[in-house]
């Protein structure tokens, strides 16, 4: 920050430096070209050249001085600064040429130059700048003398002054030792100024330091400050909350603080474990922990225990619970027990999920055992868990490997037998590593070919192990090295086969046939380039996956299952999925065929649809009914609703089909069934138990409801009746029953039972009327 803060400073000092100058030289510029204006106005004849040279010097320092105090750094100036010094030569020399040689007013305007700009330069930027103006000034004596340049002539003088070698000898010794001896002058004098200027700047710059470290201490100070109050300020939170918490954990936690005096006398007894003990936090301070344990020696004897100075933890077995204990002696100043703390934990149900936990172990281990697979399990690192003794006799473990329990003895006798051992090992180290499922395929060297797949064990979210099993498949690649045989043979009749037929390796689809080309809605080239799992319908990948990873753990799974699939159009198509491992071009794979059942898929929803309804009336028939009646009871007695079930017979039904006929019975019947479906809607369930005697469950619906339901039933078929022209109609009218779920039965052949009764009591009562149970519930004639 410091060097920043000098830097700057020079900088500043550098562009002040420069403008005093500039406007110095502007004032003499200016003088210069008053005294030419005031020669002219008194006609004394003056060169005109010489008044553009004052003009264009007085522009170029104008210039400077606008630009110069722009410039980013002290280099820039310096380099600046050089430039309007050269430039300074040149216009001085073009003014004694043009007032014709080493007139007064030529050298005036030199020496004047040399005096103001040695003044600000030191010994070597002077002598350079001296040196120039000496050499540029003989440079115009001598050309003129030697005619390489005209003279240029503004009064009459005579030639040979000039030309004359006395003349240019003198006066080049002369103007050298003028021009030197104002060098010498002037840079001793300006030495002396820029040594106190420089004494005054160092002064400045220290104090610019002194003052920059004094700020900066002062802000990391303030810095300091402020954290540690907010450090303060956070502890203090900290020690709030802790102490809030503690309150919290004391009086919620589900375990028993307690401490006992020198004496056996309780002091604290809190927490909220005391409940399992049928206490109250405090109610047993100022006992005698003796006394009200006597009956158990045990808890005595640990309090004596702690009180002689131990501290230690146990398990305590009380009233049927196990509490898990540790005692710690209070230790007064002498260092001796002045009584007891303890805290006590209930893990009746941790021993119990112990317990459980060792007989599942012993299922899985048995499991393990007996299965034809070779297991090998390992551990948090690696360390081996449990191996079974088909992994032993499938590998030729020697007794000293298998007695030495070692997973790297295992390991390296194991992997002596893999050809490509090193590659092998190490992919199956990384999936372990990774905690990620592995697969590999292992070729021995005696010929066999073990399958390995690897599964991770998670504690949590954290990997704590890895289960590995090894399967002997060397039959099974023989079989599919044939099969590979007539690969051939296969494609010619894939091609002819009906079924959609997809090869895959991973979820990349491989080969089709033309027969998934049209199942699908894309072609070849589209479904080759396609993830197999974009065909299957998003309710189904899962199974698909979980049935594929089964496969490879070798279960045993029906050979086909039906999925749904996506066309290209979005459709949805069923098939008859079946899936089988295959080696496809030297790789493993999965060959499926798929054959389209959508038809027969709808065909049997629509034989499941019939068989649920009743063919007349297209309501649920009653097997259909009773089941979507009790699913829906089942519901709202989960949910806490209400439940109103209504059984509704026609009344004098059968006098209808004696007076008319049985097709106006069964057109009452289906007005009767359109009147009640519209009126339920998705409220609820229509079914016809049979004849003519139909039942409703209606979700959300109490008595006074489902009494209200029934006006309204008994209403639309008056003003059905009413809107029918004749009086050669069949005119009918219904009894119902209701009862309601939970207030008067919780089952539904309970409520059914009490329901129909209740419609016969209407029923005999005349008819058209509702009948129904429970505090609202009365007889009302429709």
């Amino acid at each position: 920050m410091a060097s920043d803060i000098n830097a700057f400073s020079r900088l500043e000092t550098k562009r002040q430096e420069q403008v005093p100058q500039a406007l110095a030289r502007l004032v003499v510029v200016a003088l210069f070209i008053a005294l030419w204006a005031l020669l002219l106005v008194a006609r004394i004849p003056m060169p005109r050249p010489f008044l553009v040279v004052l003009l264009l010097e007085s522009a170029f320092f104008a210039l400077y001085l606008q630009i110069v105090p722009r410039f980013p750094n002290v280099r820039s100036i310096e380099i600046a600064q050089g430039v309007m010094l050269a430039a300074e030569i040149v216009f001085h020399t073009a003014m004694v040429y043009f007032l014709g040689g080493l007139s007064w007013l030529g050298a005036f305007a030199y020496v004047f130059g040399l005096i103001f700009s040695n003044t600000f330069l030191d010994l070597r930027r002077g002598f350079v700048y001296t040196t120039g103006a000496s050499l540029a000034f003989a440079s115009v004596i001598l050309l003129e003398a030697t005619g390489a340049i005209p003279h240029y002539v503004f009064m009459a003088q005579g030639p040979e002054r000039y030309t004359d070698p006395r003349f240019v000898t003198t006066t080049l010794i002369g103007g050298m030792g003028v021009f030197y001896s104002i060098y010498l002058w002037v840079n001793w004098v300006g030495f002396q100024l820029r040594q106190e200027r420089d004494t005054a700047v160092r002064a400045q710059d220290g104090l610019l330091e002194a003052r920059a470290d004094l700020q900066r201490a002062n802000e990391e100070l303030e810095q300091r400050v402020r954290e540690r109050t907010l450090e303060l300020e956070a502890v203090n939170a900290a020690l709030r909350e802790n102490e809030s918490r503690l309150r919290t954990v004391i009086e919620n936690a589900p375990v028993v603080l307690f401490s006992v005096d020198r004496e056996g006398i309780f002091t604290l007894s809190e927490g909220k474990g005391l409940e399992s003990l049928g206490l109250s936090p405090g109610v047993a301070v100022g006992t005698s922990a003796f006394e009200m344990y006597a009956e158990v020696p045990e808890i005595v004897a640990n309090i004596e225990r702690a009180l002689a100075g131990e501290a230690f933890s146990t398990t305590v077995e009380l009233q049927d619970l196990a509490f898990e204990t540790h005692y710690a002696p209070i230790l007064d100043g002498s260092g001796e027990a002045g009584g007891v703390i303890g805290i006590a934990t209930n893990v009746t149900e941790r021993q119990h999920a112990e317990e459980a936990l060792r007989r599942s172990e012993a299922i899985l281990r048995g499991t393990i055992e007996s299965t034809e697979d070779g297991m090998l399990v390992l551990g948090p690192q690696g360390a081996l868990v449990h191996v079974n003794a088909r992994f032993s006799e499938m590998w030729n473990m020697p007794d000293d490997v298998r007695a030495s329990r070692s997973t790297q003895a295992y390991v390296d006798w194991s992997f002596k037998q893999v050809e490509d051992a090193e590659d092998v090992y190490a992919r199956l180290r990384d999936a372990f590593l990774a905690g990620e499922e592995g697969f590999e395929t292992l070729n021995l060297k005696d010929g066999r070919i073990i399958e390995s797949y690897s599964r991770p064990l998670y504690h949590g979210s954290k990997v704590e192990g890895c289960v590995f099993s090894f399967r002997d498949v060397t039959q099974r690649k023989l079989a599919e090295e044939t099969l590979r045989v007539s690969e051939a043979k296969f494609r010619t009749m894939a091609e002819t086969v009906a079924a959609a037929v997809l090869i895959l390796q991973g979820t990349n689809l491989v080969y089709v046939n033309s027969a998934a080309e049209e199942l699908t809605g894309y072609s070849r080239d589209e479904l080759v380039k396609m993830d197999f799992w974009d065909l299957v319908h998003p309710e189904y990948r899962e199974l698909v996956r979980e049935r594929g990873m089964a496969r490879l753990r070798g279960a045993d799974l029906p050979n086909s299952y039906e999925v749904k699939m996506v066309t290209k159009s979005g459709r949805e198509r069923w098939v008859d999925l079946t899936a089988g491992l295959i080696d496809y071009e030297g790789k493993a794979g999965v060959l499926g065929t798929a054959f389209d059942i959508t038809e027969r898929k709808r065909a049997e929803e629509a034989l499941r649809e019939h068989a649920n309804r009743d063919p007349l009336t297209g309501l649920l028939n009653r097997r259909a009914g009773i089941a979507a009646l009790d699913e829906r009871l089942h519901s709202a007695r989960n949910e806490g609703r209400l439940f109103a079930v209504l059984v509704l017979d026609l009344d004098r039904f059968k006098s209808i089909n004696d007076t008319f006929s049985h097709e106006t019975g069964d057109n009452a019947l289906l007005q009767f069934a359109q009147v009640v479906s519209d009126l339920v809607g998705d409220r609820g369930v229509v079914a016809r138990l049979g004849g003519d005697e139909f039942e409703i469950g209606l979700d959300g619906f109490g008595i006074e409801e489902a009494r209200s339901f029934a006006d309204r039933i008994h209403t639309e078929l008056r003003e059905l009746h009413d809107a029918m022209p004749g009086d050669a109609v069949a005119r009918f009218t219904v009894s119902i029953g209701i009862a309601c779920s939970p207030d008067d039965a919780d089952s539904l052949l309970q409520l059914g039972r009490l329901a129909d009764k209740l419609m016969y009591q209407a029923k005999e009562a005349g008819g058209g009327r509702t009948r129904a149970t429970g505090r609202t519930g009365r007889e009302h004639a429709a």
